[in-house]
């Protein structure tokens, strides 16, 4: 008697002793994923913070080395979410992008890497992503060779997602995505026929 006593008394001790491990294990889980959290949303706040005082003081150098290389990023910067509403730059979205695009000066390269890199990750969405698309496809048509000289280093993966990017839209009947597609396959073809094909060759398998 006294033995089954004492084998149930350390059961007992011994389950409650794995409930407690497994409840301060989910507990330090929980916590470390909440301070990673805080952290990606801090980070992203300082971000957001150096691009408006590098907008504001027309400080392009800094505004293009903070600006995101990262679909992702740009995303959670200047997108709007339905669930918890407007990113933290949203409202300054048309301002940040044009600022990027149009005061490029002699970055040419630097603006198209960091323009490859978002436009590589991303798909066509309204807002900030579509005007950000819209600059792009101005890029392009207006200073092709240094994207062009960038696509030439590129795999051949990154670099259909990057005409994926600039043709995707919200209709494969969209008048003007053709045309856009026009204007800018007679631009980079003219300079390399390499590039010009696979640009085609991808529009062709979006919008068969």
């Amino acid at each position: 008697m006294n033995k089954l006593l004492l084998m149930i008394s350390i059961s007992f001790f011994y389950f409650q002793s794995c409930t407690s491990n497994s409840y301060e294990r989910n507990h330090l889980n929980k916590s470390i994923s909440k301070r990673g959290a805080n952290k990606i949303s801090d980070s992203l706040e300082i971000k957001a913070n150096r691009l408006k005082e590098a907008y504001k003081k027309n400080d392009y150098s800094t505004f293009l080395i903070t600006f995101p290389n990262s679909f992702t990023e740009f995303s959670d910067l200047y997108d709007y979410n339905e669930e918890k509403g407007e990113k933290l730059l949203y409202s300054v979205y048309e301002k940040h992008i044009s600022f990027l695009f149009d005061s490029v000066g002699s970055r040419e390269k630097q603006l198209c890497s960091k323009a490859f890199n978002i436009a590589s990750q991303g798909k066509w969405d309204a807002d900030a992503v579509g005007y950000f698309q819209n600059k792009l496809s101005e890029l392009i048509k207006n200073k092709p060779n240094s994207l062009i000289e960038l696509l030439s280093s590129k795999s051949l993966e990154a670099i259909n997602n990057f005409w994926f990017f600039v043709f995707d839209g919200s209709s494969s009947n969209d008048i003007q995505i053709k045309e856009l597609f026009n204007n800018i396959y007679l631009k980079i073809n003219s300079i390399d026929k390499k590039q010009g094909s696979l640009l085609y060759k991808k529009f062709n398998e979006m919008y068969k």
